[in-house]
């Protein structure tokens, strides 16, 4: 999905931006990947920060999926 993610980027976010903003819609792309240590995918911290991430997306969250999802944690949390 790299070639994907690049035109998401370069092309459909930024007009998407355009399209919103006079609306007073703030369009903000964020992968979950970006930014996780080593340290906190050891320490099991990946999804409650994924799922924080999420939260703070608040009203709204889009999802786009790939075929490759990443790891599959051994437990999830009840609460973040």
């Amino acid at each position: 999905m790299q070639e994907e993610r690049e035109i998401l980027v370069k092309k459909v976010f930024p007009q998407l931006r355009l399209r919103f903003q006079p609306l007073g819609v703030q369009i903000v792309a964020v992968d979950l990947r970006w930014g996780i240590t080593q340290e906190e995918k050891e320490r099991g911290e990946v999804l409650p920060l994924c799922l924080s991430q999420i939260d703070q997306c608040r009203p709204y969250f889009i999802g786009l999926l790939g075929t490759r999802y990443g790891l599959v944690p051994g437990n999830f949390p009840r609460s973040f």
